[in-house]
């Protein structure tokens, strides 16, 4: 018994270990297969990646080879030919935002004509109806001008120039009077520059109306002279803005009716406003207006501009017919411009009364001249239009181009009536409107 107990052990144990073997290469052979299905399928997949990329490749090549086709036997770009060209548009240029409000006009209303107090004023009167006495820029024919060389491979040079220039003047008149029995005049308002309260001299303490700001003059003058309004204002404008351009075009055709244009270039530009109104003061307390008391108050201000930077652009012709003599063409141009101006700004009064032998010419209120630090004016322009290739050297052109010119000027003004020595600074921006009719020969 002893010696057949470890005999059996053994023969036990071989089982199991052959039980393990078995095990052990059936579990290995399924995992070799699996790997072998996944890797199949990755070389299947690769290989439908490569056919179907191959068939991209022919689909493209074909296609470009359908083009150049195409394109082989479109018209050619006019901007192929090799020689000068000229170029001239007419434009009637509409401008807004160049405009100025130099005072405001209202209709006085004396609902009590008592002046129980002395003091010149009726005791109740009112402005009713005001409205601003503008400066304005209206539309008016300009031309732009380009000459330039074309190099015969779509590329050309040229220099561009264009330049408008304006002007608006005004007269306007707003008075109240009221006559004693014996013709005088015992009472006088103007209804330019009127608050419509007392605004004689400010007693110590006096804060002066947060409502009263005159447009373009200072508050000093009504407040300090014991004026009530002014009679007359005259003012004129004159506005011009300059842009002559270098630049670098090419050109491509990219269908046979498509051609693609691209712009580069060098800019200069001007802007300039200038602005100026006299003031009539005759409305003053009693005893000044019975001596034929008189203010003359002028005011001037100017904004000079001047801006050099880049532009660059790019615009789409289409073509209305097979060979591309009428075309619909669309672009824009963007300009970036360090902008620096030169402002001036100046408010004087000369006074006078008949007592006087003379009169007199007092020191300015206001007198300024200064260069702001220079900061970026940027101009987007857009085209419109309808092209015809009416020759081999003229070509017609009919459209609207639509300009924007950001931060193009900078307004001073004494308007606060809290600070009445505080000169305010305002940027504007132009807006040009400008239908064209343009013709370019080709030498």
């Amino acid at each position: 018994m002893s010696l057949s107990t470890p005999s059996s052990s053994r023969l036990v144990s071989l089982g199991l270990v052959a039980c393990l073997a078995l095990a052990g290469g059936t579990v290995p052979a399924g995992a070799q297969d699996e790997k072998s299905r996944k890797k199949k399928a990755r070389e299947e997949q690769a290989e439908r990646r490569k056919a179907e990329k191959a068939e991209r490749r022919a689909a493209d090549a074909e296609a470009t080879e359908k083009l150049e086709a195409d394109l082989s036997g479109a018209t050619p770009l006019i901007e192929s030919k090799r020689g000068f060209f000229i170029g001239v548009q007419a434009t009637s240029a509409e401008v807004s935002g160049a405009d100025r409000t130099i005072a405001r006009v209202g209709d006085i209303v004396v609902s009590d004509p008592l002046d129980s107090d002395g003091n010149g004023l009726p005791d109740a009167f009112s402005i009713a109806n005001e409205r601003d006495i503008r400066l304005e820029q209206s539309s008016k024919l300009s031309g732009r001008f380009e000459l330039g060389w074309r190099r015969g491979n779509g590329g050309s040079i040229s220099i561009r120039h264009w330049g408008f220039s304006q002007g608006d003047d005004v007269d306007v008149s707003s008075r109240f009077e009221q006559r004693g029995a014996g013709g005088e005049i015992e009472l006088l308002l103007g209804g330019i520059d009127n608050p419509g309260f007392e605004n004689g001299i400010a007693e110590a303490g006096d804060r002066p109306s947060e409502q009263y700001q005159r447009p373009f003059g200072s508050p000093i003058l009504p407040r300090g002279t014991q004026s009530h309004g002014a009679e007359r204002v005259v003012g004129n404008s004159s506005f011009s803005i300059r842009r002559t351009d270098l630049l670098y075009r090419h050109a491509a055709l990219l269908r046979p009716r498509v051609e693609l244009h691209y712009t580069a270039g060098l800019t200069v530009a001007s802007v300039k406003r200038s602005d100026s109104a006299t003031f009539t003061w005759r409305s003053f307390p009693s005893a000044l207006i019975a001596q034929e008391a008189l203010n003359v108050e002028q005011v001037s201000a100017t904004s000079d501009s001047s801006a050099f930077g880049l532009t660059v652009g790019a615009a789409t012709r289409i073509g209305l017919d097979a060979d591309r003599k009428w075309a619909f063409r669309a672009g824009v141009e963007l300009s970036g411009l360090r902008n620096d101006a030169d402002l001036s700004y100046r408010n004087q009064v000369t006074s006078d009364q008949i007592s006087f032998p003379e009169p007199v010419v007092n020191p300015p209120f206001q007198e300024t001249r200064n260069n702001p630090a220079s900061h970026l004016l940027t101009i987007v322009d857009l085209d419109l239009g309808i092209e015809g290739q009416v020759s081999d050297r003229v070509r017609l052109s009919l459209g609207y181009r639509h300009s924007r010119w950001n931060e193009a000027l900078v307004e001073q003004s004494f308007q606060g009536a809290e600070n009445r020595a505080q000169l305010v600074e305002a940027e504007k921006g132009i807006t040009l409107k400008q239908p064209y009719f343009g013709v370019t020969f080709s030498f």
